[in-house]
């Protein structure tokens, strides 16, 4: 399936989700699917959190002097805002926050006035407000209903250069918990304008729109916004500097993504650690059992305690219930009959194995090893992932070959040197960008002149709003 609407008729048949809010490019989450979502960003706080960050919560609505502010030293965002205005059609010189920098950054000059102050490790989770042109359900909405973003403020370069590469690294953690397969990449600097001096953008690909998606966005702002809004702090020396700073954070893409490229042709698959049920209980009716049946199913859920478990004891089919638990992504469905009953086994069905169930295993043996069940679900399901995104991307042996394979929806491995010119020379004649330049790889020669490339770059068509 490559049809994004397809994936989001899916999304909303397994009550994941309803898009039919009256606004364009708003969805409303229903209870099975928002449970899944919060779990998700559970795991992002609290990866934000080991690293040393705290929770803040600041009003969505932002004055819009800081914005004028970095409009006339930055970059002109005021087109970029949903602005305030009165029943008169009158604007206020106030605006819905699009990211959480100008926020942020005027208590920032609030907060740090002294060396003592520093560093500030903050974060928070909410909304952001973007204006949009063709918006795109969980991908390029015109609100953000989850943005977990942080920011760090530093007193010298060398801090906030390594508290980037760290940051790195927890980014790298949290995209492995989700099972999303990624390239982290420097992105290109030049013709930024500039908003950061060094930028890590997390690329993978999304099935239903075949095209590369980028989720974790991490960026190294130096004084590029420091300095305009004046966040300066006095030094033990007397002297006064500007802070270094980073910012980062992680969207709704991110649960897109998981629900996009975990799927199979039965229906969505979910990680079990997120999943809101984890496992299915389903009795095999027979007629003259079900009073008992039904105690049993219940006594298997009640035994594990410590996992999310459904007993199903409604009169539908057994094999209706079963399919309903495999579509909307259960880990483990568990099926107990007569015969079952009678031996004390039950029938375990894990959600990437359907066709191949295990069959009479002991009751007590599954309380006790369905850790081990919902662990190999994981795993199956991070590989096949993982497999699927790194065959779609091609190594390019000249330019010509890159269009080829942007053009199938798939990423092509190059090298590029620093030269602004060689990447001109592809971004100006080839469908698709440069997404950026590994952290790490082995050495090359760039595709465009020759010159030697310490490690590889990446080509590809981006998923648009459209």
């Amino acid at each position: 399936m490559t049809d994004y609407q397809a994936f989001l008729d899916l999304l909303a048949e397994k009550e994941f989700i309803d898009e039919s809010y009256p606004v364009e490019g708003c969805l409303v989450w229903l209870p099975y699917g928002y449970r899944f979502k919060s779990k998700v960003f559970d795991i992002v706080i609290d990866n934000y959190e080991s690293a040393g960050y705290e929770p803040y919560q600041f009003p969505h609505i932002i004055n819009e002097e800081p914005l004028e502010e970095i409009s006339t030293a930055i970059q002109d965002f005021t087109q970029g805002v949903y602005w305030l205005s009165d029943d008169e059609g009158n604007r206020y010189d106030r605006y819905l926050t699009p990211t959480g920098e100008t926020a942020f950054y005027q208590l920032f000059r609030k907060w740090i006035s002294l060396e003592s102050d520093l560093p500030i490790r903050a974060y928070q989770h909410g909304s952001t407000f973007r204006p949009r042109k063709s918006p795109n359900i969980l991908l390029n909405n015109h609100e953000y209903m989850d943005v977990v973003e942080g920011h760090g403020a530093f007193t010298t370069e060398t801090e906030a250069d390594e508290e980037f590469e760290r940051l790195g690294d927890t980014f790298k953690q949290i995209h492995d918990v989700l099972g999303i397969p990624c390239l982290p990449l420097h992105r290109p600097t030049e013709g930024n304008n500039p908003v950061y001096v060094d930028m890590l953008s997390f690329e993978t690909h999304l099935p239903s729109k075949n095209r590369s998606f980028n989720i974790g966005l991490l960026y190294n702002q130096s004084q590029i916004y420091s300095q305009p809004l004046d966040i300066s702090f006095s030094r033990q020396d007397g002297t006064v500097g500007h802070t270094h700073q980073v910012t980062f954070g992680i969207t709704d893409r991110a649960v897109a993504a998981m629900l996009d490229q975990h799927r199979d042709e039965t229906g969505i698959r979910l990680l079990p650690e997120f999943a809101p049920v984890q496992v299915t209980v389903v009795p095999i009716f027979d007629g003259e059992h079900n009073e008992e049946l039904i105690a049993y199913a219940q006594d298997i859920s009640n035994r594990l305690d410590s996992i999310r478990t459904d007993a199903d004891i409604t009169d539908e089919r057994p094999g209706k219930k079963l399919a309903r638990s495999q579509q909307r992504g259960v880990p483990l469905q568990v099926g107990v009959s007569a015969s079952n009953l009678e031996s004390e086994t039950v029938r375990v069905i894990e959600r990437t194995a359907i066709n191949d169930p295990h069959t009479d295993v002991p009751v007590s043996e599954f309380v006790t090893d369905v850790s081990k069940y919902l662990s190999a679900v994981r795993e199956t399901i991070v590989k096949e992932a993982r497999d699927r995104f790194y065959s779609r991307i091609t190594p390019a042996d000249g330019i010509a070959d890159i269009a080829d394979v942007v053009e199938a929806g798939d990423i092509a491995k190059i090298h590029l040197c620093d030269n602004d010119a060689c990447l001109h020379e592809l971004t100006d004649s080839l469908p698709g960008e440069v997404l950026g330049t590994a952290r790490e790889g082995e050495d090359g020669k760039c595709i465009v002149c020759g010159a030697d490339a310490n490690v590889p770059s990446y080509h590809a068509i981006r998923t648009s709003a459209a």
